[in-house]
Formats: structure tokens, C-alpha cells, sequence
């Protein structure tokens, strides 16, 4: 795709010159300089997203290693990201994103880019410090959205009028670890958080594809939306719900 991206932006470079200086090579009967010239830049334009979208693993890994000497960490991750699993760079890619990536998050942090630490922190293998950084941040992005699952549960338990005022159509954060998945009767998947009692928190996914990262058993973060019937039958329901932070 690289080289292809190359070849149509070449091509389209030489028409929109030729287009310049003599637009009746394209077209004797009714030379358009204008229509020549724009196809000609749009030929330019999409060979260059080409390029810039595919560029070899090679010069995607080097560019890396180019950030990372600049102390740019944020952004060597991101090109590590891009490498695919295919290429003989893979290998070499994970090893450098587990190094930088705490550092990575760590400027983030404090560029108060939490969504990023959390993607970052996500992409690498856990530790104590990385782990504990992810609830920090998730603390800093959600506040006072962010609940303990037994906390959201112990909120509308005590009074579910006023909860489900406070939080209506808001975003809210939720951590604890996962007692079972399933889908309702409408064919509606779901994750279920244990609970110290009987009523439970459950969030719903849009698509089964939601819950195939997760398993009953372990400590997930999960965000979604309170909506004006988030409380049924002792239950608290999330809608649109995501899986964000899945502790190893």
C-alpha cells in the first residue's frame, strides 16, 4: 500500500504539472485546466494518506526509536501501536512499549490526558505501579463518577430517587470484579459485578463483542450510562457500557 500510496501521488504530481503547462494533452477537443488540475490534486492528496496511513514496519519502528531518544514517549507508543503482528518488527515492538509505556503514561498523567494513560497502561504487561496509576487516573477522568461496584450499589440502595437524579445520562465509572455474563431475555449481553448481598450491578454491552475480553473472576473497570430506569427490582443497570481496564 506504501508504494502503491507513492506511485499515485508521483502520478498525480506529474499530471497536475503537465495539467499546468498544457491541460490539451488530456483532453484536445476541450482542454479544462481546472478539472485537469483538480483530479490531478486529489490523485496527490490520496496517494499521500496512503503513504502516511501505510508506511513499512521498518520505518514505523524507527520512527519510534526516534521519539523515544527525543524522550517522547507518548508518541513513540503510538507508532508502536501501529506495528502489526504479521511483521518481524512485532516482537521488538512489544519489548520497547512495555519499556516506555509506564513513562509514557506518566507524562500523560500529568498533561492530564487520563484517557490516554488508561489506553497506554492497557497495551502493556501489569505491574503494582502501572495497575495502581489506571485507578488514579480513572479517579482524576470520572470523580465523583467513580464508584467501587459495592459503592454505586450502596448509593441507590439508600435512597434510588436521589441517585438516579444525581446521575441521570451521566457517564460513571465502575470497578470491581466480575461475578457472571450473560444475556437477558431480549438477547441483550451483560456482566453481572459481585455484590455483598443479593441485588448486584449490571452493565449492558451493545454487542456480545463487548464482554469477550472479560470472564467471571476478574477485576474490571467498566464505564456507561445511568439512564431515568437505571434501578430495577434492586439492580442497578448501566447502558452502553465498555470494558476500559481488565486487571491481570
Amino acid at each position: 500500500m506504501y508504494a502503491i500510496g507513492g506511485f499515485i501521488m508521483f502520478a498525480g504530481f506529474i499530471c497536475f504539472f503537465l495539467g499546468l503547462i498544457k491541460p490539451s494533452i488530456f483532453n484536445k477537443k476541450n482542454p479544462n485546466r481546472t478539472k485537469v488540475l483538480l483530479r490531478s490534486l486529489f490523485g496527490m492528496i490520496g496517494g499521500m494518506i496512503l503513504v502516511i496511513n501505510f508506511q513499512p514496519d521498518d520505518s514505523t519502528f524507527n520512527m519510534a526509536q526516534e521519539y523515544v531518544e527525543k524522550e517522547e514517549y507518548h508518541k513513540a507508543f503510538s507508532k508502536l501501536i501501529d506495528i502489526d503482528k504479521d511483521s518481524e518488527f512485532y516482537d521488538s515492538a512489544q519489548v520497547l512499549k512495555a519499556e516506555i509505556g509506564p513513562k509514557a503514561a506518566k507524562s500523560l498523567f500529568e498533561e492530564e490526558n487520563y484517557d490516554d494513560v488508561i489506553e497506554v497502561l492497557s497495551e502493556i504487561p501489569q505491574t503494582e505501579e502501572t495497575v495502581k496509576m489506571v485507578y488514579e487516573a480513572v479517579g482524576k477522568e470520572y470523580k465523583e463518577r467513580y464508584f467501587t461496584s459495592n459503592e454505586l450499589l450502596g448509593k441507590f440502595s439508600k435512597n434510588g430517587v436521589k441517585a438516579q437524579e444525581e446521575l441521570k445520562y451521566s457517564t460513571v465509572a465502575v470497578v470491581g470484579r466480575i461475578d457472571d455474563i450473560s444475556k437477558n431475555i431480549y438477547g441483550e449481553p451483560y456482566a453481572t459485578f459481585k455484590s455483598k448481598g443479593m441485588n448486584s450491578v449490571q452493565c449492558f454491552f451493545a454487542t456480545s463483542y463487548g464482554v469477550s475480553d472479560i470472564s467471571s473472576g476478574q477485576r474490571a473497570i467498566i464505564t456507561g450510562t445511568i439512564n431515568d430506569d437505571a434501578l430495577f427490582a434492586g439492580n442497578v443497570l448501566i447502558q452502553n457500557c465498555e470494558v476500559i481496564f481488565i486487571k491481570e
